[in-house]
């Protein structure tokens, strides 16, 4: 058996050196690729459709500035179409200073990492636009569409002529875009280079109140609280003007805060048809005698007269407390009877001046208390009786008449005293004696004999009168 032999040191040397320089190569090697992948994208690594594997940092930047010069957003949905064009919003991207934040974030010493998986970069890319260009665009388009859209419309209520009562309209949902909200959804796609966006109901202007909405339910029960009002005004104790809700219900209206407010300019406009209906005052009035003889009388002082703003004062206090009664009219003035406009309007007593047959008579219901013959005032426009309806508005005995001071001699017309002077026109027209008058009655006031306007009785007549009238009796002068 033959002896082993010791191995040479001078190959074992030989072995640790080989072992050494492989290790150094693949060091080297690993350095190598690192130092490649320092400066070079990863395989595998993609910028949307392009394949960026194992590209320089200069290919990749030229990959992005042609996506950049090409890019465009499609903007659809809800009605809208429309493209915008990253030339058009004034769009830019820093290529290079991407790329190298990309090229930064690859470790050299731990490159085998990114050799395993995929690496889309478009998640990466960002654009920056100038200004409001962008805002811009989508804001002139948005607004565009919105000029033939329609506009959602709140809920609300409104008078049901058929229920009779307030009733909640829905709300409505219109077409019109929310011009913010497709800039902000658009923006942002834009930013990330996303390819398009779809408009949905997120980006409708919807309605703010809703029909379940308690300010609007609250708002319906308010305004029917309102439509429970049913007044009947009556003038002297006849009916004359209702107030119920077909009449309330225009004058109802919400607020913006959904609060039910009147219409004051309403409520006005009913009160002055209302007194139109009522206001006996000035009108001319049919009225028919005892006797039967019918006439016509126009003017004077006597008459209704609705106090409108007392009316409307009443009005809005009665709907806001939806209150049901009968209450008389405010009146500014009373008359003594009340049958409607165009017939008489005062009460039993008064005194018929018939200027036609130049005959007074006085009634007291169907009884005729004192009358007699007269003579009026000349038949000219200066001495003429005025007609119409008048009060008594006092009595005196004697009293001294004192005409009109005339310019030219500084004096009055006239100045007569009589015994009986009773005036229903101020205090410049009215029943008196008139012991100059030779006779009464017939054509003497047109034949010469006419006074300056007020009424010429015989002494006898006038005294009797004059016991009997009292301030306040009806005068009606009518040709």
């Amino acid at each position: 058996m033959e002896p082993v032999k010791n191995s040479s040191p001078f190959a074992s040397k030989k072995v640790i050196i080989g072992v050494v320089a492989a290790v150094a190569a693949l060091i080297l090697a690993y350095i190598g690729v690192g130092v490649f992948f320092s400066s070079h994208f990863y395989p595998g690594t993609s910028l949307g459709s392009h394949d960026l594997s194992l590209k320089s940092a200069s290919e990749v930047q030229a990959i992005i500035d042609n996506e950049v010069s090409e890019y465009s957003l499609s903007v659809t949905g809800d009605g809208v179409d429309f493209e915008i064009t990253s030339a058009e919003a004034g769009a830019s991207l820093d290529s290079k200073g991407l790329v190298d934040d990309l090229l930064s974030e690859n470790n050299p010493a731990l490159w085998p990492a990114g050799l395993v998986g995929g690496h889309d970069l478009m998640k990466n890319l960002a654009f920056s636009s100038a200004g409001n260009g962008l805002a811009d665009i989508i804001r002139t388009h948005i607004d565009a569409f919105n000029e033939t859209a329609t506009s959602s419309v709140n809920a609300t209520i409104a008078y049901s002529e058929e229920a009779q009562q307030f009733e909640i309209v829905p709300e409505v949902y219109g077409t019109e875009v929310d011009v913010d909200a497709v800039i902000e959804l658009a923006s942002n796609a834009f930013a990330s280079m996303q390819d398009s966006v779809v408009l949905g109901d997120d980006e409708l202007v919807k309605p703010e109140v809703l029909q379940d909405n308690e300010l609007v339910v609250a708002a319906c029960n308010a305004a029917n609280k309102m439509l429970g009002t049913n007044i009947t005004f009556t003038v002297a104790g006849t009916a004359a003007a209702t107030l119920d809700a077909a009449a309330i219900a225009p004058w109802v209206y919400v607020a913006e805060d959904y609060s039910v407010a009147l219409d004051d300019n309403g409520i006005i406009a009913w009160a002055d048809t209302t007194a139109g209906s009522v206001n006996t005052y000035g009108t001319t009035r049919t009225f028919t005698t005892p006797g039967g003889a019918t006439s016509t009388v126009s003017g004077g002082v006597y008459g209704w007269i609705v106090d409108k703003e007392a009316l409307v004062n009443d009005v809005k206090e009665y709907v806001q407390n939806s209150t049901v009664g009968t209450y008389e009219m405010p009146m500014s003035q009373t008359a003594g009877a009340f049958n409607g406009v165009g017939q008489a309007d005062w009460g039993a007593r008064w005194v018929d001046v018939n200027l036609s047959t130049q005959h007074a008579t006085f009634y007291d219901g169907d009884s005729v208390i004192w009358e007699s013959d007269f003579v009026s005032g000349k038949p000219d426009p200066e001495h003429a009786t005025p007609t119409g309806v008048y009060v008594l508005n006092g009595k005196q005995s004697p009293s001294t008449l004192i005409g009109t001071v005339e310019a030219s001699t500084g004096e009055p017309e006239y100045e007569t005293e009589v015994q009986y002077w009773m005036p229903f026109v101020g205090n410049a027209v009215g029943f008196h004696d008139a012991s100059w008058q030779s006779a009464f009655g017939g054509t003497r006031y047109a034949d010469g004999y006419g006074s300056h306007g007020c009424i010429n009785l015989p002494s006898s007549a006038a005294a009797s009168l004059y016991n009997i009238i009292a301030q306040g009796d009806v005068v009606v002068a009518h040709q």
